[in-house]
């Protein structure tokens, strides 16, 4: 299952790496969980069979899930201090539809 999570996680970067533009959004806190568990299960796989391989990965992804907690911290609170966190680009336009809906304007 380790190798699998691996799999996962060079799928991840490959994609996030190919994207132009990748904005900071509320959803960037999805990545911290289950890059920590993968993390955590990395450091007990290393306790467990007593492997320092797995110790040192398991504590580089550690350290790297500490990083992007900070980043992602950060970023957040910047965006609430700007008051963009909840901006959603996609419904940028929706008051503007509601007024000509409600002046009784046709798109």
């Amino acid at each position: 299952m380790w190798s699998f999570g691996l799999v996962w996680l060079f799928f991840v970067f490959a994609s996030i790496t190919k994207i132009q533009k990748f904005p900071f959004n509320i959803g960037w806190w999805g990545f911290t969980f289950p890059l920590g568990v993968y993390a955590a299960s990395t450091i007990q796989a290393g306790a467990e069979l007593n492997s320092k391989f797995f110790q040192i990965i398991g504590m580089i992804l550690a350290l790297f899930v500490v990083l992007l907690w900070i980043i992602i911290s950060i970023g957040t609170l910047r965006r609430v201090i700007s008051g963009r966190l909840f901006f959603a680009p996609c419904l940028a336009d929706l008051r503007v539809l509601e007024e000509d809906k409600k002046a009784g304007k046709t798109v």
